[in-house]
């Protein structure tokens, strides 16, 4: 697992949107890659996840999440999916092996490690889900957060 603070550029996304578990996260995001294949488009970068809502004190059902895929600029609007840009800006990362996590205790290490930096969270968490193709040839996850100077 490493841990880093980086910048990430703004890009231009493809947004499914889903309220409820968390845990249907996989179905949006097939399906957010179905619409997108069928409609003949290219993503420009790996998929992500964008979770909104801390289940701890949030019901279930109101839970807020997102599976976004980068595109072009120029890619039209599809029925069903909204074209939004992810932030990028200053970002907290842990990459997360397919034997490492992502756990529950590395988003605290995350959150702890940026209060004890001075800074604070602001916006959702964003999980990056990374092909195989590294140095190992496995999947990983990069969980970031968006981080700013505490005031």
């Amino acid at each position: 697992m490493k841990i880093d603070f980086k910048e990430l550029p703004p890009r231009r996304v493809l947004a499914l949107e889903r309220r409820g578990s968390y845990d249907g996260f996989p179905h949006a995001l097939a399906e957010l890659l179905d619409l997108v294949q069928r409609a003949g488009l290219a993503p420009s970068g790996p998929p992500m996840g964008v979770y909104y809502d801390d289940p701890a004190g949030v019901p279930v059902e109101e839970l807020r999440y997102e599976a976004q895929l980068p595109v072009d600029s120029d890619v039209p609007p599809l029925e069903g999916l909204k074209v939004k840009t992810f932030p990028g800006g200053r970002m907290v990362s842990m990459l997360c092996g397919p034997d490492e996590g992502p756990r529950e205790e590395d988003y605290q290490t995350l959150r702890q490690l940026v209060t004890a930096s001075g800074r604070r969270v602001v916006g959702p968490l964003y999980e990056i889900y990374r092909a195989a193709g590294g140095d190992d040839g496995e999947h990983s996850t990069e969980i970031c957060l968006r981080v700013v100077d505490a005031d």
